[in-house]
C-alpha cells in the first residue's frame, strides 16, 4: 500500500490535471494485471501439488526492478523544486504535518477520509472473503476459483479502463460516484452467489 501511494503521488505531480484521470486509470489496470496473473497461476501451482502458498513467492518477484532501479528513477520536477525553494528560503523548511486537516482542505480531507475508510472497508471484505466463502460455503474447486478470479479480473480491466476516460470526462466526483455503486452492487452479487453458474 505504500507504493501504491507513492504510485499516486508521482502520477498527480507529473501528469497534468487534463490527464491526471487517464494516468491513473492506466496505473491502476496494473493492479488488475497482477489480479490476472495470480487468477491464471493457481490451478497450475495446485495441479503440480504444491500449496497455494507458493504464490508469495511470486509476491515477491517485484523487489527485483525496485533493487535495480532504485538510483535510477529520478525525483519528479514537483518534488526538485520544493527542495529549491526551501533551501532558498521561499518555502519553510518544516512542514506542517496537521496542514491537510486545515482550511482549506479540511472539507475535502474529512470526506474523503470517511469515504476511504468504508471504501477499503468493503474493498477489503470482498477481497478478502470471497475465496474463503466460495471454498468453504459453495465447495469451488481451485479450477473454479481460477475461473471466478480471472472473470472478476477481465470485468475490473474493462472498468477500470474507463475510470480514467470517465474521470476526464465528466468529474472526479461524478466518476466516484458511478465507480463506487457499481462496485456496490457487484459486491452484493458475489455474496448471494448460491453456485458456480447462478446468482
Amino acid at each position: 500500500m505504500g507504493c501504491w501511494s507513492v504510485g499516486y503521488v508521482i502520477l498527480c505531480e507529473e501528469f497534468s490535471a487534463e490527464h491526471r484521470g487517464s494516468a491513473v486509470g492506466r496505473f491502476q489496470l496494473t493492479a488488475v494485471f497482477g489480479a490476472l496473473f495470480i487468477g491464471i497461476l493457481l490451478p497450475i501451482i495446485t495441479k503440480l501439488g504444491l500449496s497455494w502458498r507458493v504464490l508469495y513467492i511470486f509476491g515477491a518477484i517485484p523487489m527485483i526492478p525496485v533493487f535495480l532501479l532504485r538510483k535510477r528513477l529520478p525525483e519528479t520536477e514537483a518534488f526538485l523544486q520544493l527542495q529549491e525553494e526551501k533551501k532558498s528560503g521561499i518555502r519553510p523548511s518544516r512542514e506542517d504535518f496537521l496542514g491537510p486537516w486545515k482550511s482549506p482542505y479540511l472539507k475535502y480531507m474529512a470526506v474523503m477520509s470517511i469515504v476511504w475508510v468504508f471504501l477499503y472497508f468493503g474493498i477489503k471484505g470482498t477481497l478478502n472473503f470471497f475465496t474463503l466463502r466460495v471454498v468453504n460455503e459453495l465447495n469451488w474447486t481451485p479450477n473454479m476459483v481460477s475461473i471466478g478470479l480471472l472473470t472478476q479480473t477481465i470485468t475490473g480491466i474493462l472498468i477500470i479502463a474507463l475510470n480514467g476516460k470517465l474521470m476526464d470526462r465528466i468529474g472526479r466526483k461524478r466518476a466516484a460516484t458511478i465507480i463506487i455503486i457499481v462496485g456496490c452492487i457487484c459486491s452484493v452479487f458475489m455474496f448471494t452467489l448460491h453456485n458456480f453458474t447462478r446468482c
